[in-house]
């Protein structure tokens, strides 16, 4: 089980990040993949979106908040100066809660339409996490998680990471997402899969979006 949040919040500089993804290939790609579950399971004006564990919001360099509708927002991060790079990105009338919470102990149980998870399960306790976003009650879950053909510390060896992002990755221990394992987890809380995108980006590395839903019993 992974649990690097720790290190998240202790060491890496928002700067750093948002440069890394971009270098990595990962940020457009992201992003797309957002707006593309998005328009293929749109929600009705007003609804309410949250998204746990929302970084920077450097997906909004390359979306705009009306291309996922007109929507409310929840977004929560354990990093504070994540959150304040955040508000610089999006504009001042957005209709958005900005909320420093721990999502494997969140506090958050408002009801939410949708919620969106951007590189985040691999990071923490994924099963504690999923469960307390499902609180909100959530109609679709999006996920973005990613796979990759080479370890990190080999991929490292053949790229200049930031100053924050090296020292991470020296220390913290992830484990990538099984899919498998996600998908049982989410059917046995009544969430089906109805949509998968695989995006490759470099460094071996492919981007997967995923769409659940509710379905009634």
């Amino acid at each position: 089980m992974a649990d690097t949040k720790k290190y998240w919040k202790e060491i890496v500089e928002p700067d750093d990040l948002d440069t890394h993804m971009v270098e990595a290939g990962q940020a457009e790609v992201n992003a797309q993949l957002v707006k593309t579950m998005f328009s293929l399971y749109p929600f009705q004006d007003g609804s309410c979106l949250y998204v746990p564990g929302c970084g920077t919001g450097q997906m909004f360099d390359y979306i705009v908040p009306s291309d996922l509708g007109d929507l409310k927002y929840i977004f929560a991060d354990i990093k504070p100066a994540f959150l304040n790079k955040l508000k610089t990105r999006v504009p001042k009338h957005l209709n958005a809660q900005f909320v420093e919470d721990d999502v494997e102990h969140s506090e958050i149980k408002l009801k939410a339409e949708a919620a969106l998870i951007v590189l985040l399960l691999q990071h923490i306790d994924w099963k504690l996490a999923l469960n307390n976003i499902l609180a909100t009650q959530p109609e679709n879950v999006f996920i973005i998680e990613q796979q990759q053909d080479a370890k990190d510390s080999d991929i490292n060896k053949t790229r200049k990471l930031r100053p924050s992002i090296e020292k991470f990755a020296a220390i913290a221990k992830t484990e990538l997402l099984n899919f498998d394992e996600l998908e049982v987890f989410l059917e046995k809380k009544n969430y089906q899969k109805q949509w998968m995108q695989t995006v490759a980006v470099p460094y071996t590395k492919r981007m997967v979006g995923f769409v659940f839903s509710k379905i009634s019993i």
